[in-house]
């Protein structure tokens, strides 16, 4: 049976950890190591983690570097011929590693193996079903590009997918210099790396908690619009890429207008190329020139009853 390294990337996460552990030693499949990073934590996780009484796990402390930071630790310590990562307020069902395994053996040809998930809220919302509609068991998925782009929800994850040892020495690590999009960025590079196998059943929870972070732009836009210029994109792929960074391009806009800076906002917005989402870069070219306060109250009416966006 192959080792599958579990990589948990920790920050101040005691109130969660132990579950998020507790998870991983759960499992089914037992043969997997479990490696802890520590990434600067000030809260008493790092000493819940060593005290887990597993000789599977393994904890290292490093100076806070960030969650690539930690995950990219977590990659160069990895002994298995998978890993898996796993955030320190998720979780997994006990056949999460099982099923990720199973579909290695179905799609041999893949690279990395993901499942359904489940959000579940920090503010008691109804638990959200994330998984490819309108397929039963498993897939290898197509157009992942056109399917992301078309869905309400991530397909990769941060903890919803195990990845081959040989797809990550060909993509590399996870971009440390990015504030934020940095699971979505990586998963963007395996999917233009190697093809995707997928199980529909929801084998991971993803506990959700709305917060406002300063806008930037997603750190995948400069380079997947490189590789579209540079034709490192297959033909089949290019318009649905660049669809998706148009998209991305569209949610950096809406931040920074509700963060007020209107002329960052419609410099993006003027500069966004689109065919499937120009009604809504209309929308939002109509209301930068509105009072930041407007906007704002405009843009809470527009997301009740709308899930949290992953």
């Amino acid at each position: 049976m192959p080792l599958v390294s579990v990589v948990i990337p920790l920050y101040n996460k005691e109130k969660t950890l132990a579950r998020a552990i507790t998870s991983v030693l759960s499992q089914t499949m037992p043969a997997f190591e479990l490696l802890v990073i520590d990434d600067g934590s000030t809260d008493a996780g790092p000493d819940i983690a060593a005290a887990m009484d597993d000789a599977r796990i393994t904890v290292l402390s490093q100076e806070n570097g960030g969650v690539s930071s930690a995950r990219n630790a977590g990659i160069r310590m990895a002994r298995g011929n998978y890993i898996a990562f796993l955030d320190a307020d998720d979780e997994w069902e006990p056949s999460f590693l099982s099923i990720v395994l199973a579909l290695s053996e179905t799609y041999p040809e893949a690279g990395a193996y993901a499942t359904g998930y489940a959000i579940h809220s920090a503010t008691g919302g109804p638990v959200l079903a994330c998984t490819l509609p309108g397929i039963e068991g498993n897939t290898r998925i197509t157009r992942f590009f056109r399917l992301q782009a078309q869905m309400p929800h991530r397909v990769l994850v941060s903890s919803n997918y195990a990845i081959r040892k040989e797809t990550v020495q060909a993509i590399g690590f996870f971009d440390e210099e990015a504030h934020w999009g940095e699971d979505s960025d990586y998963a963007y590079r395996i999917a233009l790396a190697c093809p995707i196998a997928y199980d529909v059943g929801m084998h991971a929870i993803v506990h959700y908690e709305e917060r406002h972070r300063r806008p930037c732009p997603h750190p995948f836009v400069r380079k997947g619009k490189a590789l579209l210029m540079g034709g490192g994109v297959p033909p089949e792929d290019a318009e649905d890429l660049s669809e998706l960074i148009a998209l991305h391009e569209l949610v950096s806009a809406s931040q920074y207008l509700y963060d007020g800076q209107r002329q960052v906002a419609r410099k993006i917005l003027n500069e966004c190329t689109t065919k499937r989402y120009t009604k809504k870069r209309g929308i939002l070219l109509a209301v930068s020139v509105l009072p930041t306060f407007l906007y704002r109250m405009a843009s809470a009416v527009l997301a009740r009853g709308r899930g949290p966006q992953v």
